[in-house]
């Protein structure tokens, strides 16, 4: 039973990292949606404008919810407010990186595959290499 709930409290934090995920990208793709809807703006310009309105509104939520909810501690950990300013920089970082690379790995990938099917593939890759980062980066406790 002690094995059972160990396993439990160590895959705790991995699973509010995937609930947090979910959240922001549901924010992303109503926002997106919604801005397309009502930016009066040629196609272009609108898709870049509701694309970077919505990344940066869900990576905000994003961020708050994993340094208090799925990586929060105590006292001067990754939970409190005093770290918020350092870690937000890391999360900013991280945040861009992972468009970057998201955005040059797609644009790699063969004609062939589907660009939604190659998103998804390739997204799901960076979303394990996000939450290592966070988890040992952007979070950290110093005490550890």
């Amino acid at each position: 039973m002690k094995r059972v709930s160990e396993y439990i409290k160590r895959y705790i934090p991995f699973l509010k990292f995937v609930t947090s995920s979910l959240t922001g990208s549901a924010v992303e793709l109503l926002l997106f949606y919604s801005l397309c809807q009502v930016l009066p703006l040629p196609r272009v310009q609108m898709i870049y404008l509701a694309t970077v309105i919505s990344r940066v509104i869900a990576g905000t939520l994003n961020f708050l919810m994993n340094k208090f909810w799925s990586f929060g501690g105590k006292g001067g950990g990754s939970g409190s407010v005093r770290s918020m300013g350092p870690q937000a920089v890391k999360y900013a970082i991280l945040f861009v990186g992972k468009m970057l690379a998201s955005a040059q790995l797609v644009s790699m990938m063969p004609v062939a595959i589907p660009t939604v099917l190659s998103k998804a593939v390739v997204d799901t890759g960076i979303f394990f290499i996000s939450y290592v980062i966070q988890k040992k980066w952007v979070f950290a406790e110093k005490n550890k």
